[in-house]
């Protein structure tokens, strides 16, 4: 690089700040020594330049610091759609940590499925009671050996964790995972169902349905007390009966029909007769597989601050920054950012049975998709940090119009899967700061497919086509070339048909890529051609002005035809 001598003051050399700033030979390493690679073989490999700011300055830095003499740079192009991102989808009841707790920590856990403190009616204690928080903090401060200060009670059986580092938070997450910490066992029992007149008048209309439909009235109904509030309906009676055993075939089958969810942790099943009611207060088997229930695990996951919008930055203002939030986002807030691209729309499913599958997912919405779903593709269950189905799922519909059907079928939101019910909510966009979303991708039928690959006719005036027969330029001729153009050339396939973003040629409307292409050619084609009474001005211009132009090709031209066309071809 060429330098500009400096300005001279009386003779001598004077380089300002200004001089410094504006003029300086940043490749010169004698003036700059920061600038001086350290010793080592110069690599000749092709290698994809670091990650760098948007600045003209960050790209000089990396280039600088490259570590061989080529580097890759890619500018990928990105349409409005790949630029979406869902908003968090957060349990209603949970209290998230406020701002002087989120910055005054660098990472974060959040716990879930704790025993509940619960009253001596077996109900949970009031939340908003200020001794109840207090313990809830001092039950996860034990878990981790943390201050109950650096515990946010975020949910009667869940809360926030802070620590000073993130490396602090990922080390406590696997230790909670090697050892037993983790179990806990819920104080699940069975009761005789009594309502007092006072309790009565505050039963809810459901709960007086349910006692009301019941054959044998309010002594024929088993209440069970001490329930986790993530347990089903399914899992319940499956344990307490397990199916095929005597248990079931003395008490039921019983069916979702003959469960009412009371409370979080307690729940009403109808026996048919106050006589069952006995027996199953009597026997230790039902009695032990109800406490089953109660022996869970207590849930792990990691969270993290949301990042923001914070304006644009780089030359043309074209990158989005981001600032941290102080909200703070739970693993599973939020569906898988792969997954969420490539569907249309979105849902949140709540209240899955344990046991639930990738399969019986996709066979339940099935009905609503216009295609097969893709079993592992479209659905993905919630885990916690140890591996264990949270009792949520996202799943993501395609084409647009299949969550609506799913919406119109459940309009109360509210669906049996797997013999739990569970409760639907559609995942929505965030705000897009710019661009507008597409449509739909282009769908096309067999018979589309194939007239874009053949019909190239369709382009071009029939007027065009007899007029380069009469020249001799026949048709069959014109669609050999025109097929080896569309089938050997890529750029008219997807690359033409692609949304915006996508396209091989943003300027261009779908499709028109190989239209123009056809068109030109047989512009081309007519200008080129020529006969011998009109060779045109190509031909002519072959010749010196003064010079007899020589029409002997076309004769040979049409021998050449003719000999062909005796052989058959």
């Amino acid at each position: 690089a060429s330098s500009i001598a400096p300005p001279k003051r009386g003779g001598r050399s004077s380089k300002t700040f200004e001089w410094d700033y504006y003029f300086r030979d940043i490749t010169d390493p004698v003036d700059k020594p920061f600038l001086l690679k350290p010793s080592k073989p110069d690599s000749n490999a092709i290698l994809p330049l670091k990650p760098h700011g948007p600045e003209l300055d960050d790209w000089l830095y990396a280039t600088v610091d490259h570590p061989s003499k080529y580097a890759v740079m890619e500018s990928k192009v990105k349409h409005a759609d790949s630029k979406r991102e869902p908003r968090p989808t957060f349990p209603k009841d949970r209290k998230l940590p406020d701002e002087e707790f989120v910055k005054k920590y660098k990472g974060y856990l959040f716990v879930s499925g704790l025993v509940p403190h619960l009253e001596s009616s077996g109900e949970i204690k009031d939340f908003d009671d200020v001794q109840h928080k207090q313990s809830i903090s001092e039950d996860v401060a034990k878990l981790f050996g943390v201050s109950s200060l650096d515990v946010w009670p975020a949910t009667t059986t869940s809360a926030f964790v802070g620590f000073a580092t993130k490396l602090a938070a990922k080390k406590a997450m696997v230790d909670s995972a090697n050892d037993d910490r983790l179990r806990v066992s819920h104080p699940a029992a069975l009761q005789v169902y009594e309502r007092s007149e006072d309790e009565e008048d505050g039963m809810t209309e459901e709960e007086k349905e349910f006692v009301a439909a019941s054959p044998g009235g309010p002594s024929s109904i088993l209440k069970v007390t001490g329930l986790p509030a993530n347990a089903t309906s399914v899992e319940l009676l499956r344990s307490m009966f397990p199916p095929g055993s005597r248990l079931e075939a003395m008490f039921g089958p019983l069916s979702e029909a003959d469960y009412f969810r009371v409370s979080p942790t307690t729940a009403l099943l109808n026996l048919a007769s106050a006589d069952l009611v006995t027996k199953a207060l009597k026997s230790n088997n039902i009695a032990n597989n109800t406490s089953v229930v109660g022996k869970r695990s207590v849930q792990v996951f990691r969270a993290k601050r949301e990042r923001v919008f914070d304006g644009w930055q780089g030359v043309h203002r074209t990158y989005a920054a981001s600032k941290l939030d102080t909200r703070l986002i739970v693993t599973g807030d939020v569906p898988p950012n792969e997954m969420y691209l490539s569907h249309h729309d979105m849902m949140h499913v709540s209240g899955l049975a344990p046991d639930t599958t990738l399969e019986d997912l996709a066979s339940f919405f099935q009905p609503f998709s216009s295609d097969s779903r893709d079993v592992y593709g479209s659905s993905h269950i919630v885990r916690c940090s140890q591996g264990l189905p949270t009792g949520c799922a996202y799943v993501g519909f395609e084409l647009p119009g299949e969550i609506d059907r799913v919406r119109e079928a459940y309009e109360s939101g509210r669906a049996t899967i797997g013999g739990a019910e569970v409760t639907f909510r559609t995942v929505w966009d965030k705000l897009l700061r710019r661009g507008v979303r597409e449509t739909a991708r282009p769908a096309r039928s067999i018979e589309e497919l194939r007239s874009d690959l053949s019909d190239w006719e369709r382009h071009v005036d029939p007027e065009d086509l007899k007029e380069l027969e009469r020249l001799g330029i026949e048709k069959g001729a014109l669609d050999e070339a025109m097929m080896t153009l569309r089938h050997s050339n890529r750029t008219f396939a997807a690359a033409d048909q692609a949304i915006s973003g996508e396209r091989l040629y943003q300027e261009r409307q779908v499709g028109t890529h190989y239209r123009d292409a056809v068109r030109r050619y047989v512009k081309t084609l007519k200008e080129c051609a020529g006969t011998k009474e009109d060779p045109g001005l190509m031909y002519w211009a072959m010749f010196y002005p003064d010079q007899e132009m020589d029409l002997g090709v076309f004769d040979a031209e049409k021998a050449r035809i003719k000999e062909l066309r005796k052989k058959g071809i």
